[in-house]
């Protein structure tokens, strides 16, 4: 079913949605990061799917990025009480922001398609609550689909982070080993992460592809579940080797949920502009 869902995207006519400059009526844009009312918009976003599809009300942005003002759409999702939930469409990316009842701050992304700068498409779930792992799908520039990955970005959280501070310089250097396992409990399922070659130092990456990253993606989308990420770091103290064990629960979201909200998303980045108007979940 999973496999299907990322072919059925590839079925998609390529039409230029991101060419098009057709986008929804501006008339009272509202103003973020304390601009004052009537600042003019210095850049207008091209949208890649008409806002709407997810009964949100609809309503035009305009805030500052990099200096200077930018006009874009935000669509918000009605209230139900245990979630607050938007999607914002800008130029080359969809996002669908989340934030559960009892969460601190503001709603976070949640699961994301972009443009890649050397064609096609990259989409997205945050797997842990903006710690750094996450369920990555791939597309060509022809729509078709092209492979999926888990990331995981150790020094972001997803490790826990008192033992990152105490032996992450040492493992980035070498000086000791370190193994990681993304793990579901109650099936038994256990997949190990490598050190990625696009690792730079300070900000290294582990993760895996192919076949189990597609295992991972069937179990969780099929039932929700605990997900635990098992960290082991080994060393040698007194000639004799030594390994720390720390777990870190990563399934405090509902990860079935999202990854349906990233199935939406995928389908809007890779339907045609005048599709997207009639798209309704």
């Amino acid at each position: 079913m999973l496999r299907g869902m990322g072919a059925a995207c590839g079925l998609v006519l390529w039409a230029g949605a991101g060419l098009a400059q057709e986008s929804p009526p501006c008339d009272a844009p509202k103003f973020l990061d304390d601009l004052p009312e009537g600042t003019a918009a210095e850049r207008v976003h091209r949208i890649e799917a008409w806002p709407g599809a997810f009964g949100g009300r609809v309503e035009c942005l305009r805030s500052l990025a990099e200096g200077r003002v930018e006009q874009y759409w935000a669509e918000f999702l009605p209230g139900g009480g245990e979630t607050e939930e938007h999607v914002t469409y800008t130029e080359g990316r969809i996002t669908y922001f989340l934030k559960f009842s009892g969460d601190e701050g503001a709603a976070r992304p949640v699961a994301d398609c972009a443009r890649r700068d050397g064609g096609g498409f990259v989409c997205r779930v945050d797997m842990a609550a903006g710690k750094g792992l996450f369920l990555v799908r791939f597309f060509d520039e022809a729509l078709q689909f092209t492979g999926i990955r888990v990331m995981a970005f150790p020094a972001s959280g997803v490790v826990n982070a008192a033992l990152w501070d105490m032996v992450g310089d040492d493992v980035e250097a070498g000086r000791m080993r370190m193994a990681m396992d993304l793990k579901l409990p109650e099936a038994g399922g256990s997949w190990p992460l490598q050190r990625e070659a696009e690792s730079v130092p300070g900000n290294p990456i582990w993760g895996f592809s192919g076949d189990p990253a597609w295992e991972v993606m069937q179990a969780i989308y099929t039932r929700r579940q605990p997900v635990v990420l098992e960290t082991r770091v080994t060393n040698r103290v007194n000639g004799q080797e030594v390994t720390t064990t720390a777990t870190q629960d990563i399934s405090d979201g509902n990860l079935t949920y999202l990854i349906d909200k990233l199935a939406k998303v995928e389908e809007l980045m890779v339907s045609d502009l005048e599709k997207t108007k009639s798209i309704k979940y």
